[in-house]
């Protein structure tokens, strides 16, 4: 029998007219091997998705014993040994930004960063978990920014700007913002 580590883990959000309706429903975790349909994990977020799908191939495994079939097995992954440990270089403002918010969290560094990573399963959800930690950090200053797009002379791709957005009296207007 294959344990869920050996397994490949997927994990993505429902499309959002889907999940508004069934909130439990908002992300989905199954895997690779395993038709999606057959067995899946759902949650309001990616950690209880995961915790259902430990709970749900729990079941299919003693269901397997039971009816004496087989599950898939895991894909064969590379021999490559790994140690767990890896050198990460960042820019200073994000190790500091990464280390106020461990720190606001009771937890080391390395654990804040490793949760993070474990919540992210693609690279646009690492960029978004990282705007989400920024956008923490700043909310805490004096000033407010807020990104938004618009298309450039002579470009058809919009490009993001940030924008600082002065407070007046607990309120910011984009009327003051400023285009960095």
């Amino acid at each position: 029998m294959y344990s869920f580590d050996e397994y490949t883990l997927v994990v993505y959000q429902n499309a959002e007219d889907y999940w508004k309706e069934i909130p439990e429903e908002r992300y989905v975790a199954h895997f690779m091997e395993i038709a999606e349909n057959s067995l899946y994990g759902s949650g309001e977020n990616r950690d209880n998705a995961i915790d259902d799908l430990k709970v749900q191939l729990e079941a299919l495994q003693r269901e397997s014993h039971e009816r004496k079939f087989e599950l898939p097995p895991p894909r064969i992954k590379s021999s490559k040994q790994y140690s767990g440990k890896i050198l990460l270089r960042m820019p200073a403002w994000l190790h500091r930004t990464a280390d106020e918010l461990a720190t606001e969290e009771s937890t080391s560094l390395n654990s804040y960063i490793v949760n993070r990573l474990i919540r992210c399963t693609t690279i646009e959800e690492t960029y978004q978990s990282f705007c989400e930690m920024q956008q923490q950090y700043m909310d805490k200053l004096s000033y407010k920014f807020e990104w938004t797009s618009k298309k450039r002379k002579g470009q058809n791709k919009k490009i993001p700007d940030l924008r600082v957005l002065r407070l007046d009296a607990n309120s910011y207007t984009v009327k003051d913002a400023v285009n960095l």
